[in-house]
């Protein structure tokens, strides 16, 4: 049994077809974020913005990932990419 097994984890969809991407994040139950994209076959760029754009809703969070659809095969997908909240100084 994992130290998360009892925890509810949010969840991160991602859903790469052949001409759009979707993301979306489950938490508690309730979808607290979702959004829907074309790629225009720049599949990896799109769903890299996306998943970027929700970082203050994932950094420094445990969560789990499902990915699924017809692009989501693609191995260069399976990069490892490094999620950091950005920080202005104004």
């Amino acid at each position: 049994m994992t130290q998360f097994a009892n925890q509810k984890l949010p969840s991160l969809g991602i859903d790469i077809g052949s001409t759009t991407a979707k993301v979306a994040l489950i938490e508690n139950g309730e979808l607290v974020y979702q959004r829907y994209e074309r790629h225009y076959s720049f599949v990896r760029q799109k769903t890299l913005e996306m998943i970027r754009d929700m970082r203050d809703l994932l950094c420094g969070r445990d969560f789990t990932v499902a990915v699924s659809g017809s692009s989501s095969r693609d191995p260069t997908m399976m990069k490892r990419e490094r999620l950091t909240r950005t920080t202005s100084s104004t």
